[in-house]
C-alpha cells in the first residue's frame, strides 16, 4: 500500500515531465510499431503500446488527479464507456471493430486526460519537446532514404519513403501540425544551428512524398513571410526566401514529392493546371485522392443500413474503404451517437476552461482542423492525436 502511495505521489509530482518525455518518445514508439508491422513480428503485442500508455494515463486521471472538474471528466469517460459497450454489442464484439473504435476515441479520451492535468497543475507543456520529436522523425526518414532501406510511402507507382515508420499519412500529419512551431523557432533569432535544423525538416518533407506536409510548409511559409513584412523585418524576409530558394532549386526536382506530382498528373492525363481547377472530377482525384467519390459511396452505404447502424455506426469491417476525412468517417463509422459524443466532449472541455493559446498557436490549430476535414488521418490516428492534445495545451511562450 505504501509503495502504491509513493508511486502515485511521484507520478502526481512529475506528470508534466512524464507527458513531455512521452512526446519525445513518440517517434521511437512509431518506429517500433512500424518495424513490427512491416516484418510481421509480434504485431498484436507491439500495437498495444499506445493502449497501455492510455490506460496508465487513465489511471492517473481516475485515481490520482484532483482537478475541480473531476466529476464532469468521470461522467464524460463513463459516457464513452457506455457508448463503446453499445457499439460492440451492435457489432457482435468483433475484435477488428473494437480496435478501430479504440483508435477513433483515443483522441477524446486523451483530451480529457490532458484537460485534467492542465486544470489541476494550472500549467502548460513546453513546445521544445515537439521540436525534438519532429527532428527524430525527420532523421529516421532521411536515414531510410539515404540507406535505401526505408519503407515506401506508397504501395504502387509513386515514390517516397517513410523511413521505418508504417503510415506515411500519419507521419505526414505529425510534421504538418508541428511545422508552425518549427518556423517560430527558426526565424526568431536565426543562426546556423537553426538553419540546419530547418533544412533537415524540409528535406524530410520532400523525401516522404505526400502532399499534406508539403502544403502545410507552403502555407506556413506564406504566413510567416506576410508576418515579417507587416513588421517591416525585410532582412528576415530576404534571409528566409534566400534559404528556401537555394535549397529548393538544388533539391526539388530530385525529390519524391516532385516526382509524385508529375506521376499523378501524367496518370490523370492532365496537360495544364487549369484543367484541374475547372474539372471537379480531376480536382477530386488530384488534390483530394478521390475522397469526394468515397464520401458518396460511404453515404450511399450508410443510408441503406438499419436504424441501429445509423445511430451507433456502420463500423469498419463490412465496408472497409474509409472516406479519409476524419469528421465524415466518425459520423459514418461511429454513427450519430458517436459523433454527438465526440462533439459533446470537445465542446464541454472548451466551455469548462478555454484553452489558452496565442496567435501563433492558432495557425497550427487551423491546420489541424483543415487537415482533419479534408485529408484525414489526424484525430482518428492515435500517433497524430497525441501531438494535437499536447499542442492544444502547450505553453504561450514563443519557441526560442
Amino acid at each position: 500500500m505504501k509503495l502504491i502511495k509513493s508511486m502515485n505521489l511521484y507520478i502526481k509530482k512529475n506528470i508534466i515531465i512524464i507527458i513531455s518525455f512521452l512526446i519525445v518518445l513518440q517517434p521511437i514508439i512509431d518506429l517500433i510499431i512500424g518495424l513490427s508491422i512491416r516484418t510481421n513480428f509480434l504485431i498484436l503485442y507491439v500495437s498495444l503500446i499506445r493502449i497501455i500508455i492510455l490506460i496508465l494515463l487513465l489511471y492517473y486521471i481516475v485515481f490520482i488527479n484532483n482537478t475541480k472538474s473531476k466529476n464532469i471528466l468521470m461522467l464524460l469517460l463513463a459516457m464513452i464507456g457506455l457508448y463503446m459497450i453499445a457499439y460492440c454489442i451492435n457489432m457482435n464484439f468483433s475484435f477488428i471493430e473494437l480496435t478501430r473504435m479504440l483508435k477513433t476515441f483515443y483522441f477524446p479520451v486523451l483530451l480529457i486526460v490532458f484537460f485534467g492535468i492542465f486544470e489541476e497543475k494550472d500549467t502548460t507543456f513546453d513546445k521544445k519537446y515537439l521540436l525534438v520529436s519532429l527532428l527524430i522523425y525527420s532523421i529516421i526518414i532521411i536515414l531510410g532514404y539515404i540507406s535505401k532501406t526505408g519503407f515506401s510511402s506508397y504501395t504502387i507507382a509513386k515514390s517516397g519513403t517513410t523511413g521505418y515508420f508504417y503510415a506515411a499519412n500519419e507521419v505526414g500529419g505529425i510534421i504538418a501540425v508541428i511545422l508552425p512551431f518549427v518556423f517560430m523557432y527558426v526565424f526568431n533569432k536565426i543562426n546556423i544551428t537553426k538553419i540546419l535544423y530547418f533544412l533537415c525538416i524540409v528535406l524530410a518533407i520532400l523525401i516522404i512524398g505526400t502532399k499534406t506536409p508539403f502544403i502545410s510548409f507552403v502555407l506556413c511559409s506564406a504566413y510567416f513571410i506576410i508576418k515579417a513584412v507587416k513588421k517591416e523585418n525585410i532582412l528576415k524576409v530576404l534571409a528566409f526566401n534566400l534559404i528556401i530558394l537555394v535549397f529548393m532549386s538544388i533539391t526539388i526536382t530530385k525529390t519524391p514529392i516532385y516526382k509524385n506530382l508529375i506521376i499523378h498528373a501524367e496518370y490523370l492525363e492532365i496537360s495544364n493546371f487549369t484543367e484541374i481547377l475547372t474539372t471537379p472530377k480531376l480536382f477530386d482525384q488530384f488534390f483530394l485522392g478521390s475522397r469526394l467519390k468515397l464520401l458518396n459511396n460511404n453515404n450511399n452505404y450508410y443510408m441503406q443500413t438499419s436504424l441501429n447502424n445509423k445511430l451507433l455506426g456502420i463500423g469498419y469491417n463490412k465496408n472497409k474503404q474509409l472516406v479519409e476525412m476524419d469528421f465524415f468517417d466518425i459520423f459514418y463509422r461511429q454513427g450519430i451517437i458517436g459523433l454527438l459524443l465526440y462533439i459533446t466532449i470537445i465542446t464541454s472541455l472548451f466551455i469548462l476552461k478555454p484553452i489558452r493559446y496565442e496567435k501563433d498557436n492558432l495557425l497550427s490549430i487551423i491546420l489541424i482542423v483543415l487537415i482533419a476535414s479534408i485529408v484525414g488521418h489526424i484525430i482518428m490516428a492515435p500517433s497524430v492525436s497525441t501531438f494535437i492534445c499536447y499542442i492544444l495545451y502547450s505553453d504561450k511562450n514563443k519557441v526560442v
